[in-house]
């Protein structure tokens, strides 16, 4: 005889195989691409200038950064590596210096973070030291104060630390805004539809903090939104 839990359990069972059989056929396996030793971080955009999306990674493992170029059909061609000099953490891709090719920001455990221009081929140039406060985690790229270049906004645990770019890959000194308690993660957005980029801050302990942009570089205080937990 059948219970109403043994039925629940049979019809549970059926729906997750009509389910798995349904993710078949909307996703096919997915193909795997070593990426050093240890990757840590991604960003797609076009390293060779043929309109078709790359993949970087950081490979914390090697003291790289690994560019695989796409084929146009969702599958990646060979690795390409360029020593970076130290342990990566995370990166941010834009064209920093104007040159048409894509860069790289890249992210060092030790504190400092590094911009290597592209060659437009998927390699890069030696790498540009920058430092922070704190440890560089994670990147924002965006244009923050209308000028048409992108800028860099970085998490550093500490703060925010905001480098104006000069529109040719070297920035300004970094202004700092306090941002939480261990301000982790960072992205830029038009949050309150004003036309202005601007910063919403991920912190490791607990919340989120949204710095209103101004429009010249600068950034309002921040306003800190609690939940008790951290925002990874």
């Amino acid at each position: 005889m059948y219970t109403l839990k043994s039925c629940l359990y049979v019809l549970l069972v059926l729906l997750m195989g009509a389910a798995s059989s349904y993710c078949q056929t909307l996703f096919q396996m997915a193909p795997s691409y070593a990426a050093g030793v240890q990757p840590w971080g991604e960003a797609a955009a076009d390293f060779n200038g043929d309109g078709t999306l790359d993949v970087i990674t950081a490979d914390y493992g090697s003291n790289s950064i690994v560019v695989f170029l796409g084929n146009g059909d969702g599958t990646l061609q060979s690795a390409i590596a360029t020593n970076v000099g130290g342990r990566t953490q995370n990166l941010a891709t834009a064209d920093f210096n104007g040159d048409g090719h894509i860069d790289a920001a890249v992210g060092y455990v030790d504190g400092t973070f590094a911009v290597l221009f592209g060659h437009g081929d998927g390699t890069f140039a030696a790498p540009v030291s920058h430092s922070t406060p704190g440890t560089a985690y994670t990147f924002a790229t965006g244009d923050l104060n209308g000028d048409g270049v992108p800028d860099l906004a970085v998490a550093d645990f500490l703060e925010i630390a905001v480098f104006l770019n000069h529109g040719d890959g070297t920035f300004s000194n970094p202004v700092l805004y306090p941002a939480g308690t261990q301000p982790a993660w960072v992205t830029l957005a038009d949050l309150n539809s004003d036309g202005i980029p601007d910063l919403a801050v991920g912190d490791y302990q607990s919340g989120v903090s949204v710095l209103l942009g101004n429009g010249n570089g600068t950034f309002q205080t921040a306003g800190t939104y609690s939940f008790g937990g951290g925002s990874s």
